[in-house]
């Protein structure tokens, strides 16, 4: 293919911009700060920035506890918090995330090899500060830490705001493609509503696409705020779909909750499409081929349309690794993101597709609700709500959903032998009653629950190891009936 000067002129162009932002992000990289020193408690805690710190040690003399008490401010709502944690040394580190009211959130607890320490701020957090707090309790100095903390944007549907946890703080929206996100157990972001101004007689489909493991429930609300319909997924990863026609012009609100699985931070998408009312100005109308048309409507009041026609997903951010270099970032990215279109158009010359979520499957009840709001506990078969962790009628633990390994929480079936993720032997001596069991939540003798407690720390735990996973003493299971 000849290439012309014109086409020359933008290759080299983009060859440079690239290049830049390469060498732009390598210095980042490279740009390690030592470790802080923090105080000895929370009123002397000293602040700490996101970033990654290196060559840190944390002593443990005399059977004393030694810590650093770091803190972090201005975390906005929907803003993720995000600490990795290395060292070296024969001894255990306990790392923990308070809020501004000094009250725990969440830990990590363990040797060299700690899970990263992650919490979302939803809409229910009242404080934008928290203490991030590193102890070593265990026999050695804890030498070569390296900490990686970052504050994640995770927020809403293209906003800089987390979606509320009640209607009257549903988070306005449009027809289109949209990334959302839930808490799980790593935070406090547990629902997200949305609002959007619908056209009565005008079908509404809406597309709910969770993670492989986690469960999504879809309702919506019509304009007198009344449940109108609702659609569970019966397994992880299921894509929950339905579609409705508004019987007034106004406002609709859609509520998505997590309801099992949700053990992490899930990110969702959102698919909306059908005719809305006129907005910001602007008018906004379904052309036959089922692509949304915008028509002269306020800029503030549109998701960005990336380069395939798509609606862009929210864009991770990293605030504080980059300090004043972050707008030059900022700039040089957007400026490669251009020169690369403009190669896409002058060498492709095609037209640019778009790909709407395609809703329906064929069949036309396909959409409709077929699971309601509550579901059977699988111990009592009691309707309780989707988001019980425990059964209010008979009070067994994860009532809903399936039977999880207790080493590596995946899922497994009741006539297995081995866990086929992590092959733990699936059948244990119940430390209640001496019977051989299935590896459950309960025994299947006594009903009691196969746990132990460590003698030293009092640590409650399923007895797959000979020691404390906290404490790493002797865990000595007896029977205790």
């Amino acid at each position: 293919m000849k290439i012309s000067v014109t086409n020359y002129k933008v290759l080299l162009g983009l060859i440079f911009g690239i290049g830049l932002f390469l060498l732009l992000s390598v210095n980042t990289i490279m740009a390690q700060s030592s470790f802080p020193a923090g105080g000895s408690d929370f009123r002397t805690a000293t602040e700490i920035k996101p970033g990654q710190y290196q060559a840190g040690s944390l002593n443990y003399e005399d059977g004393t506890t030694t810590k650093y008490v770091y803190y972090l401010s201005g975390i906005k709502i929907g803003q993720a918090i995000e600490a990795t944690i290395r060292f070296t040394g024969n001894t255990n580190l306990d790392v923990s995330l308070y809020d501004g009211n000094e009250t725990k959130l969440t830990y990590v607890y363990g040797s060299e090899g700690l899970d990263k320490l992650a919490w979302l701020a939803g809409s229910t957090s009242k404080s934008d500060k928290y203490y991030l707090v590193i102890k070593n309790d265990a026999v050695d100095i804890a030498s070569n830490i390296v900490l990686d903390l970052q504050i994640i944007n995770n927020y809403d549907a293209d906003s800089s705001t987390d979606a509320g946890e009640t209607i009257t703080e549903a988070l306005p929206i449009i027809l289109g493609s949209y990334q959302g996100y839930f808490s799980g157990e790593q935070g406090n972001d547990l629902k997200d509503y949305y609002s959007v101004k619908l056209k009565k007689g005008n079908q509404i489909s809406v597309k709910i696409t969770p993670p492989s493991a986690d469960s999504i429930n879809l309702a919506v609300f019509d304009v007198n705020r009344s449940r109108l319909i609702d659609n569970t997924s019966s397994g992880s990863g299921e894509i929950v779909t339905l579609s409705f026609t508004p019987a007034n012009d106004g406002d609709y609100y859609l509520e998505l909750e997590c309801i099992y699985g949700c053990a992490k931070i899930v990110n969702y998408q959102l698919d909306i499409s059908g005719a809305i009312l006129p907005t910001g100005g602007g008018l906004l109308t379904t052309i036959p081929t089922g692509v949304v048309q915008i028509t002269s409507v306020i800029p503030s009041a549109i998701p960005t349309i990336g380069t395939g026609g798509n609606i862009s997903p929210t864009v991770t951010a990293k605030p504080g690794l980059l300090s004043g270099n972050t707008k030059l970032i900022v700039l040089i990215v957007g400026a490669v993101l251009v020169v690369v279109v403009i190669i896409l158009i002058v060498f492709r010359k095609k037209p640019v597709e778009k790909n709407e979520p395609q809703m329906n499957s064929g069949s036309p009840d396909a959409d409709k609700a077929t699971v309601g709001y509550k579901h059977p506990c699988k111990y009592c078969d009691k309707m309780i709500p989707p988001n019980s962790r425990t059964c209010p009628f008979c009070g067994k633990n994860n009532p809903q959903g399936p039977i999880r390994c207790p080493k590596c929480n995946s899922p497994i079936e009741k006539d297995w032998k081995v866990c086929n993720n992590c092959d733990l032997p699936l059948s244990v001596k119940c430390p209640k009653c001496g019977k051989t069991t299935f590896f459950a939540d309960y025994c299947e003798h006594c009903d009691g629950r196969l746990t132990v407690i460590c003698p030293n720390c009092k640590t409650e735990q399923p007895p797959i190891s000979d020691v404390c996973n906290k404490c790493k003493k002797p865990l000595i299971v007896e029977n205790t009936k």
